[in-house]
């Protein structure tokens, strides 16, 4: 009103509730389901909840819809209490229930809010000094237009909000020890874990992950709302940290996020005011949920009551990892993971590879803590043994050298055959040989040392090619540098593997920000000077396989 959000509360006698009443068969209940629950809400004309009853020839299903914006997980646990009473009351005595009158409506709550937050405008108010500790580049302003997750094709639709699920009923439960050791809880171990996943994964070191936290370390304490607030989270994996250290990290950032939780996260996008775009939710893209509210159980007399999931096919994030923990007489007895995905940027093989990948790197960094998180086995035996030996096929027992010297004696053997073709370009053995020759030659006479790591940042083609076997035939090793990643991901690893050397090309080296930095490029006329053969000062340098 005024341009101010406001609260109508509506006398209980005056509210229609959209309801509808179906005959449908067994196999035809979960497309009804669905179709039901995908309809859009008009909240400026209809409340935030409707109802479906669907008959079936033995028994009904009543499914109740609601708005995201009145209700969550810890919605249903008072709702279905309720649902109860009033059935109850009403095939009994066929009288409405007697409710208790609430102590206080969500209203009060929201005024206690605005009164405990103050003004903006006052640098002493709470909400003044939450939104300062928010916008430091180490919490949510550095990370307001920075994505972290799995590589994936671009959106088709981006006003698309399609998904899919992926569940894994059975995943072992953290170790306990580990959380006491470190006093972490469960959800930080799983933060640590998905963060630590999403870096090898081509993320970055530097994770922002959403939640749904519950608010209010300072609610009134005459009062308890069944609520959550969204909540931004980063985890810092630079340096390859081991699990531990990690979580130690995650527990540190955590607990400083909490303390500042009370801005509402709506205020807080507003203030940041990133880049918005239909194609992504602003801040983050990722959401890791951990289930621990209470269970919704429908308990009727004289009814059987069971829940049925109802296929909802929108989703709100790119991703959303939820977790619950099983527990079976009353001891935990491991874990549940469902994944949300938008099905127009993953599809269900990839989702379910990244999920065994979650469950395998917690499983073995929680039984090695020290070890880097860079070092964890996320691949399965299957995956290991595809990329040893199906996908390079079975392997030549007569060949002996290196792979530069492999390709130096087909150099040799047919020089005028066909070494190379990328597009409409065509390179033979003896040019192939010949124009890595010339940058080998440049990079030994820019100093690289036999062993030495080079950084090879070029696009896919002839060139990438050429770079490879220029730096083994200098002696060095190599890492690529794919253009596409994110420039904080090749900066990382620059710094990690202490890459002195980088070759690279015009329009590509300006996303390099590490100092010290030796830049070869390859349209350079210096290397086309070089030699093209090999003799006693030149490359190939010796080297034998590990």
């Amino acid at each position: 009103m005024g341009g101010e959000p406001y609260q109508l509360i509506l006398p209980a006698a005056e509210v229609v509730l959209p309801w509808t009443e179906a005959d449908c068969t067994e196999a035809e209940l979960g497309t009804e389901l669905a179709r039901a629950a995908n309809l859009d809400f008009d909240l400026t004309a209809q409340p935030p909840l409707r109802a479906h009853l669907f008959t079936l020839p033995a028994e009904h299903v009543l499914q109740l819809v609601m708005h995201h914006i009145a209700s969550d997980g810890w919605s249903l646990g008072p709702l279905v209490r309720d649902l109860a009473a009033g059935y109850a009351a009403r095939s009994t005595t066929g009288e409405a229930p007697q409710w208790a009158p609430l102590p206080v409506q969500y209203a009060d709550y929201t005024l206690w809010q605005q009164q405990l937050l103050g003004s903006a405008d006052d640098p002493d108010s709470l909400i003044a000094q939450q939104l300062g500790y928010w916008r430091d580049p180490g919490r949510a302003a550095g990370g307001a237009e920075r994505a972290a997750g799995p590589a994936a094709p671009g959106r088709a639709d981006p006003s698309g909000r399609r998904g899919a699920r992926h569940g894994r009923r059975r995943a072992a439960q953290p170790a306990a020890e580990l959380r006491r050791e470190n006093q972490a809880t469960l959800f930080m171990v799983l933060q640590a874990g998905l963060a630590a996943l999403l870096s090898r994964l081509g993320g970055g070191t530097d994770i922002p992950l959403g939640t749904r936290w519950p608010v209010g370390s300072t609610r009134p304490p005459t009062t308890w709302w069944a609520s959550s607030s969204t909540l931004l989270l980063r985890t810092d994996v630079s340096g390859d940290p081991g699990f531990r250290e990690l979580l130690g990290r995650v527990r540190e950032a955590d607990l400083d996020a909490y303390a500042n939780q009370d801005v509402p996260f709506e205020r807080l996008v507003q203030e940041l005011n990133p880049v918005r775009t239909p194609a992504r939710h602003p801040l983050f893209q990722i959401m890791l949920v951990v289930q621990n509210n209470s269970t919704a159980e429908l308990r009727i007399p004289g009814l059987e009551a069971e829940s049925v999931p109802a296929g909802v096919d929108t989703i709100k994030f790119d991703l959303t990892v939820s977790v619950a923990e099983r527990r079976e007489a009353g001891a935990p007895a491991g874990l549940r993971i469902n994944v949300d995905y938008a099905s127009d940027l993953y599809d269900r093989y990839s989702v379910k590879k990244l999920t065994d990948r979650l469950v395998r790197l917690l499983e073995s960094a929680v039984a090695a803590p020290e070890l880097p998180v860079g070092l964890v086995d996320v691949l399965s035996a299957a995956e290991r043994r595809a990329l040893a030996t199906e996908w390079n096929g079975a392997p030549d027992a007569t060949a002996e050298g290196t792979v530069h010297e492999l390709f130096a004696a087909q150099a040799r053997r047919a020089p005028a055959a066909t070494a190379l073709v990328c597009g409409g370009s065509r390179l033979s053995y003896q040019e192939l040989d010949e124009r890595s020759n010339r940058l080998a030659h440049h990079l030994v006479a820019a100093g690289l040392a036999r062993g030495e790591v080079a950084g090879i940042q070029l696009e896919r083609g002839i060139e990438l090619v050429v770079a490879v076997l220029a730096v083994l035939k200098a002696g060095g090793t190599y890492t690529l540098l794919d253009p596409e990643f994110p420039a904080e991901r090749l900066n990382a690893v620059l710094a990690h593997t202490r890459t002195r050397l980088v070759v690279t090309r015009s329009g590509l080296a300006d996303r390099l920000a590490v100092p010290g930095k030796v830049l070869i490029d390859t349209g350079t006329a210096a290397i086309a000077r070089r030699p093209p053969t090999r003799s006693h000062r030149s490359p190939t340098r010796r080297t034998r396989p590990a």
